[in-house]
């Protein structure tokens, strides 16, 4: 009778994810949130479109519709664009760098998968018996354990 060092799938994904499942936690919290921003800007644009320079009714959300009004409502915004602008490129600025969190995130938690999983390798190849290694080149060792790993 063979003992599985693992019953399912998933319970290998999971121990193998040991010490970088917070990485990609955190990967996916931004990736959220780049994604929320990446919707923000092109409704500033429409509102801005819209109320401020075509005069047209436009119905807010009350709590940005607060905001505009604690600016100085959109007669302050048709005089003073720039300060839409300025929005604007904060929401981007936010963007890019939840993005770049996202990424590293992603990279480190990558990172640490395919050390944990080479790590569990290089101890089951340790504790395999001599004649196993003694049957096995050192080279095709080393080229299976780099290649299925990657």
């Amino acid at each position: 009778m063979s003992k599985e060092k693992f019953p399912t799938k998933l319970s290998m994904i999971w121990h193998f994810l040991r010490g970088s499942k917070v990485y990609f936690g955190l990967s996916i919290l931004f990736a959220c949130l780049v994604s929320l921003l990446e919707l923000i800007n092109p409704r500033i644009i429409a509102f801005t479109v819209d109320a401020v320079i075509d005069h047209k009714d436009v119905v807010l959300p009350e709590g940005i519709q607060n905001c505009v009004d604690t600016v100085g409502g959109i007669a302050f915004l048709r005089h003073n664009l720039w300060v839409i602008a300025i929005v604007v490129v904060i929401v981007a600025l936010l963007a890019v760098s939840c993005r770049y969190f996202f990424q590293s995130f992603t990279a480190m938690g990558s990172e640490r998968l395919v050390k944990t999983m080479r790590d569990d390798l290089f101890t089951h190849i340790m504790h395999l018996p001599f004649k196993w290694h003694s049957e096995n080149h050192t080279g095709d060792i080393i080229q299976r354990c780099t290649s299925d790993v990657d």
